[in-house]
């Protein structure tokens, strides 16, 4: 790797993965089956037993399993010489990109609006077929839905690249492309 370095390569930029909701939440229903197991192993005499043990049984295992869930495995986002990896659409070369937007989702709520995690990195393709087609299958339904809304179906959203800004890496992007075009 050193001489990669050394032929004026730059290294990878990763952006870990975002936190699994889902995992999270079945992490806090392991706890508290957990600490409800416990709380009435101490307090009750007459509950039955193997209900208990299973519920502490369950609530431990599941907590350990989502703990080691909580981050996903690959990064969310990964920039480099050649191009982007999207977690869900795999290597996208920078000559397939068209532009890059900083996009905020229009929502009639006030208190919504001012939240950051509205504001997303659309990715315009050159030609969105060709990646579509190397992307999963279970993929269709969101881009079916993103460009039926005008969006790219290869977008980030900012809580996704937390604690950084769509503005950051937009920029990031540009240091590793100079060509790329990025629209604010």
């Amino acid at each position: 790797m050193a001489n990669i370095y050394h032929q004026g390569l730059r290294p990878p930029l990763e952006y870990p993965a975002a936190a699994n909701p889902i995992a999270v939440l079945a992490g806090t229903v392991g706890v508290v089956a957990t600490i409800l197991a416990v709380v009435t192993i101490a307090l009750e005499d007459g509950f039955p037993v193997p209900l208990v043990y299973g519920a502490l049984a369950s609530g431990v295992v599941v907590s350990v399993v989502s703990a080691r869930r909580v981050r996903g495995r690959h990064p969310e986002l990964v920039i480099d010489s050649e191009g982007i990896i999207v977690r869900r659409y795999d290597r996208i070369r920078w000559r397939e990109i068209d532009i890059v937007r900083i996009r905020r989702v229009e929502v009639r709520d006030r208190l919504v609006q001012k939240l950051r995690a509205w504001r997303g990195l659309e990715i315009v393709l050159v030609s969105p077929e060709a990646v579509s087609a190397r992307a999963p299958r279970r993929l269709r339904l969101h881009e079916f839905l993103t460009t039926t809304y005008g969006w790219s179906f290869v977008s980030i959203s900012e809580t996704q690249v937390l604690p950084h800004t769509v503005e950051d890496v937009a920029l990031a992007m540009k240091d590793y492309f100079p060509a790329l075009r990025i629209e604010f």
